[in-house]
């Protein structure tokens, strides 16, 4: 694409992030109360501020282990650090082809993938993919992969969703991603080397190069080209309008740049039907999270009335609350301490109901609830009223199923961009031998083989000895006619996560078939031998008689 074609485009490129920018804001302040009241850690985008994070809203820390957990779930079920999670195989098209080339296939498929865990494991992927779980328990993680230099090929950075605006295709997917986000000057030419910069922009790196400039890049794919493309520009304010040129619009594209797949990965928890945003536990829990935290406020209030009380005393007396070093405490000016007779004391304590046990069941029923929306089945504590072995496996299970549940859209919004990604850098820095990888489950198929996945198919694997055992039990003769011996082999082995270089090819078996054959044919030779009974030499008399006859 020429420099005049992608001014163009910039234009309209413009108008587009501009829609999602302000549509973001709309969803930002829906996810600003999650961020107060679960993840005070991470300053929204409506109330960034320099230095730690205020707690002030927060009296109870049971929703604050929701995030960490989810996302030390999610990455231990999906991609744990240093294993294997997933698998390149060969595709349901190429089955009708010989046995031979679809493991030789497999074969090269399989370094493929080993060279793929080994870049993401050196780089800080999963690092990075921690911190896009947290922002998906929100509702939407966003995480960028850029290529990196010679020791790291891959490089990947967490990125705030609260910066990041996804834009929902005529079909429902994802078409484009803009992230407006400020950055000082003089990082913006460290990032774009070869950037075209506006006369205005060039003078601020160089004469101030500590302000802050807020930048706009928006990847967008373009269905003509089947290409991402990126377009870096500079933006007045947040909300996408354009500015900092000097001299129009034209001289604002800083940078374009294509991709075959795109360099962002977006995973979304939940999604409704026609919206661009996810929704996440964190969403769903906020309910909860506003009444305990309520709840825990009152009941800390009414402790605090408890063991201090609120003293009165008698308005005009000689005693005089504000020289008087009663603290902490409160008191109320009256007419009259007396219950009876004159003015009474000139301080009393007032009688203040300390009962409040009705707060602590409501605070149980609550914390229970938030666990529920959270999706955190851990045991319960060993304080707390004795549980039933059959409860504790439930709630375990119940956690499984649930990160099951999202396996379809974490394989579709993670895994698979991952992999397509990595494998264009890798091919780029001349690391994998091919770029024309494209994963579509028919010709080139993507496995999921992390320990949630792993455990599915161990039902499957069992399905399977369970049938052989019932045969073998009942109709031991017939068990050639139940299973197909190396198809049972072959789906067992890759049920199990055996990789394919360990699994024999058809010709392997034959050929050890053949050998077995031959040696079961030697060792019948010999016993037949040793069985047959051996000759005697011939006696005189048996001579004589022959000789006569």
């Amino acid at each position: 694409m020429g420099d005049a074609l992608a001014r163009l485009d910039n234009k309209r490129i413009r108008k587009r992030a501009a829609t999602a920018l302000q549509t973001l804001q709309h969803w930002n302040h829906v996810y600003q109360d999650v961020y107060d009241y679960l993840m005070p850690y991470r300053q929204g985008a409506l109330n960034r501020q320099p230095g730690p994070p205020s707690l002030n809203k927060i009296f109870d820390s049971t929703p604050l282990r929701g995030a960490p957990r989810y996302a030390g779930r999610a990455q231990q079920f999906l991609m744990p650090p240093g294993e294997a999670f997933f698998q390149l195989e060969a595709g349901p098209m190429l089955a009708a082809q010989g046995q031979a080339e679809v493991k030789s296939l497999n074969e090269e498929l399989e370094r493929y993938a080993m060279i793929q865990h080994g870049a993401l494991n050196n780089s800080s992927f999963h690092v990075s993919t921690n911190e896009m779980f947290l922002d998906q328990f929100v509702g939407t993680g966003a995480m960028l992969m850029l290529e990196g230099d010679d020791y790291n090929p891959i490089r990947t950075v967490a990125v705030p969703k609260c910066e990041v605006a996804l834009e929902r295709g005529p079909y429902g997917d994802i078409t484009g991603r803009h992230w407006a986000r400020s950055f000082r000057a003089y990082e913006i030419a460290e990032m774009w080397p070869k950037g075209r910069f506006s006369e205005e922009l060039r003078r601020i790196i160089k004469d101030e190069e500590d302000k802050p400039v807020t930048i706009c890049q928006s990847t967008v794919w373009h269905q003509d080209e089947r290409r991402w493309r990126l377009y870096v520009f500079r933006l007045q304010n947040r909300d996408g309008q354009a500015g900092g040129g000097g001299r129009g619009d034209d001289e604002d594209l800083i940078f374009d740049e294509t991709y075959r797949a795109s360099p962002w990965i977006t995973p979304r928890m939940f999604v409704c039907a026609g919206e661009a945003e996810g929704f996440g536990a964190g969403l769903l829990s906020l309910p909860g999270t506003k009444t305990l935290n309520k709840v825990r406020e009152y009941d800390l209030k009414a402790a605090a009335i408890a063991l201090f009380g609120i003293w009165a005393y008698q308005d005009g007396s000689g005693f005089n609350p504000k020289t008087a070093k009663f603290a902490p405490g409160a008191f109320w000016p009256v007419r009259s301490n007396a219950t009876s007779g004159a003015f009474g004391p000139s301080v009393q304590k007032l009688n203040i109901p300390g009962d409040y046990d009705l707060s602590r069941i409501i605070t149980e029923d609550e914390r229970e609830q938030i666990r529920q929306a959270q999706m955190d089945r851990t045991m319960p504590p060993a304080a707390g009223s004795v549980r039933s072995p059959t409860e504790i496996l439930e709630r375990l299970k119940d956690g499984g199923e649930e990160m099951v549940g999202l396996l379809a859209r974490q394989q579709l919004e993670i895994v698979t961009p991952v992999v397509q990604r990595a494998n264009e850098i890798l091919a780029n820095r001349k690391i994998l031998p091919t770029d024309r990888l494209n994963i579509d489950q028919l010709a080139v198929g993507l496995r999921v083989v992390s320990p949630i996945v792993q455990a599915a198919m161990a039902k499957d694997a069992k399905a399977v000895v369970d049938f052989a055992q019932v045969v073998a039990g009942l109709w031991p003769d017939k068990m050639s006619l139940a299973l197909r011996d190396d198809d049972v082999l072959t789906e067992l082995a890759k049920w199990m996560g055996v990789k394919e270089r360990h699994i024999p090819s058809q010709a392997e078996r034959d050929q050890v078939r053949q050998q077995e054959a031959q040696r079961e044919q030697a060792a019948m030779a010999i016993e037949a031998a040793k069985a047959a009974p051996q000759q005697q030499p011939p006696q005189a008399q048996d001579i004589v008689n022959g000789a006569v006859n």
